[in-house]
C-alpha cells in the first residue's frame, strides 16, 4: 500500500486534505478532539515519505507534554505508512523555547553553559543571592511572595 492510501486509511477526509496539501504551510483551525494531533503526524510523515529528511521537520507545541504526544502520533503516522517509526528520533518536536535554546547552544557554545528557570527555581536562585545582587529591598517589600520566608 502506498503512503497516501494509508493516509486515506487513517484520517478523515478533511484531515487527510490537510495532510498531503501541496503548500509549504497549511492553517488548521479545529476544535478540541477533532485530530489536529493526528493530521499534524499525518501531515510529517507524508512529508519524510516525499523525500524531506527528518532533521529537517520541526513542529512546535505549546507544552513539552503535548510534543510527547506529537511524537506518539507521528511514530505510529509513520508506522501506517511503511515507514520506520524510529524516524522520529531525528525530527525537532517540542516547544519554541526549547528549540531556541537548542539554537543558541549550537551557535555558541557559551548558551551550553544556561538553564531556563521555571518559577520555583528562579525564586531559588534569588533567595541565594539576594546579597550578592544587593536586592534585599526588593526581599523586605515582598517578605512572604511565593510562600517563602527567608532569614537572609
Amino acid at each position: 500500500m502506498d503512503v497516501e492510501q494509508a493516509l486515506k486509511g487513517w484520517l478523515t477526509q478533511d484531515q487527510y486534505e490537510a495532510a498531503v496539501a501541496p503548500e509549504r504551510e497549511v492553517l488548521a483551525i479545529a476544535g478540541a478532539g477533532s485530530g489536529k494531533s493526528r493530521t499534524l503526524a499525518g501531515r510529517v510523515a507524508h512529508l519524510v515519505a516525499s523525500g524531506a529528511p527528518p532533521e529537517s521537520v520541526v513542529a512546535f507545541t505549546f507544552s513539552d507534554k503535548a510534543g510527547e504526544q506529537i511524537k506518539v502520533r507521528v511514530a505510529q503516522a509513520l508506522e501506517v505508512c511503511g515507514l520506520d517509526p524510529h524516524l522520529v528520533g531525528g525530527m525537532y518536536v517540542g516547544t519554541i523555547h526549547a528549540w531556541c535554546r537548542r539554537v543558541l547552544g549550537e551557535m555558541d557554545a557559551d548558551y551550553r553553559q544556561f538553564d531556563v528557570l521555571d518559577e520555583m527555581r528562579y525564586q531559588l536562585y534569588l533567595i541565594s543571592r539576594y546579597p550578592k545582587l544587593r536586592i534585599a529591598s526588593l526581599r523586605d517589600a515582598h517578605p512572604t511572595s511565593g510562600g517563602f520566608r527567608h532569614g537572609y
